[in-house]
């Protein structure tokens, strides 16, 4: 074993004294060291029984310093030290031991040792190795072959990859496409760095370009997609092949376009009520931009954490509804808690998100509700009738009347109810103006029910 710089010896002895004997500044052995100026593993191991006896430390009292011996438990600690020292020597055929190997110098095997082995009666060098078995190496797993059986169990058919026919749909065909390979077992092709370093894996991963080349050359049918596959027809480099279509749709004019497109959609998009779907869907959207955005630039030219939910902020700044977001925000920083962080605000803010749409959605059916029972209302409660089922001339005649009553029931599977439904005779209906027929058509439910239960006393005619 090399010598070791006094740095290393002190990092050694640093290491014996406080994580080994877990020894804090304001104990008294660290005391006694620094008095003595003791600062090296070997002073100790070379420090004779009866120097040990004579160490002396000066405890302050009243302001008075007293000169004491150290006492016994102290001047045990070095002789364990020392006959350590012999014992792993001994233990593991060395000449030497490297205080800094952490595997046989440790917490553990210095208490194993202190407890169960030393014996202060016994001098220092008769302590010899004790027989302790050689560890049992461990067995080795059973060789399986489960990569190998699944990747034979995968069916690879080209038939399973979707035909690019328009670049505009190249971030969901790029996606479902990759989840494919790695599917088949054919990710290696999708890396450009990756390169093969044995003979196994030079055959392994020339087989799986042949495999993506064929795939690509059936699927990709956009012109630089053809044109991609044809300079590689040679080699049949599949690899190359996505490598250099990545490149193009990241780097293209078309690509710049796209990029101008999302990076003008995420500053401008604004969450408004006239918004054609529900707020998560509006979020899921301005997330989902950011990401083709992100994929398509540098990781440098992503835009930080904060800018993020600054501009999602702006996006949906519009609804008062997420001022609650904002609110639990500043609550954290009145706490001193500091911002909420980006990937937390869009969890905060799709969970309210879902709830808004939740009440939005309730409002919304209660409101339909409402109008349907203003103007198609049931009028079943209504005796009007006894309960006998009306003849083939009634129903004759019920099909003259008219009112909105009558060409709702009419333009429903609702059955034919045994009593009168509030309707007007085509005659009757005829005669009034314009006016009155809206009006008709406009009174609500109570009115009816007010008009028809007048009409309905003992005595006087029912209305036609």
């Amino acid at each position: 074993m090399p010598a070791k710089t006094r740095q290393a010896q002190k990092q050694d002895f640093n290491y014996l004294i406080k994580t080994v004997l877990d020894t804090q500044d304001d104990d008294l052995l660290a005391t006694v060291l620094a008095q003595n100026n003791i600062t090296r593993i070997h002073q100790i191991l070379t420090m004779p029984s009866r120097a040990i006896d004579l160490l002396m430390y000066t405890e302050t009292k009243d302001n008075i310093e007293i000169e004491k011996p150290i006492p016994f438990y102290l001047a045990a600690v070095f002789r364990i030290i020392k006959a350590w020292n012999q014992h792993l020597i001994s233990t593991h055929n060395l000449k030497k031991i490297d205080w800094s190997d952490q595997a046989i110098v440790n917490a553990d095997t210095y208490d194993d040792f202190r407890v169960a082995t030393y014996d202060p009666d016994i001098p220092i060098s008769s302590y010899k190795a004790i027989n302790i078995p050689p560890p049992t190496p461990p067995t080795p797993p059973k060789q399986t072959n489960i990569v190998s059986d699944f990747q034979k169990s995968i069916k690879r058919d080209k038939a399973h990859y979707s035909v690019l026919t328009n670049e505009s749909n190249w971030d969901e065909w790029k996606r479902s496409t990759i989840a494919t390979i790695y599917a088949h077992g054919c990710q290696d092709v999708i890396y450009s760095t990756y390169a093969p370093s044995t003979p196994s894996e030079v055959a392994l991963f020339q087989q799986q370009n042949n495999f993506m080349y064929d795939v690509f050359n059936t699927v990709l049918k956009t012109p630089m997609g053809k044109h991609y596959v044809r300079a590689s027809e040679s080699t049949r480099d599949a690899q190359q092949v996505w490598t250099s279509y990545m490149k193009y749709m990241r780097t293209s004019s078309r690509a710049d376009s796209e990029l101008e497109d999302l990076m003008s959609s995420l500053t401008s998009l604004r969450l408004t009520p006239s918004y054609k779907g529900t707020s998560l869907d509006f979020i899921v959207e301005w997330l989902d931009k950011l990401r083709q955005y992100e994929d398509m630039t540098h990781q440098s030219s992503h835009f930080p954490e904060p800018m993020k939910k600054a501009m999602l902020q702006n996006a949906v700044s519009n609804l008062k509804a997420f001022g609650d977001v904002k609110m639990a925000e500043n609550i954290e920083i009145a706490k001193q808690r500091g911002p909420i962080p980006y990937s937390e605000y869009v969890v905060l803010l799709q969970n309210s998100a879902a709830n808004y749409d939740k009440r939005n959605l309730a409002s919304h059916l209660r409101n339909k509700q409402r109008l349907i029972n203003e103007v198609h209302f049931n009028l079943d409660d209504f005796h009007l009738h006894d309960d006998s089922p009306p003849s083939d001339d009634q129903n004759e005649d019920e099909e003259q009347f008219f009112g909105s009553f009558a060409a709702y029931e009419a333009t429903t599977s609702r059955p034919t109810s045994f009593r009168r439904r509030p309707t007007l005779k085509l005659e009757t209906w005829s005669k009034l103006s314009r006016a009155d027929q809206t009006a008709w058509d406009q009174l609500t439910a109570s009115k009816y029910s007010t008009a028809i239960s007048h009409k309905a006393s003992p005595g006087q005619s029912h209305p036609t």
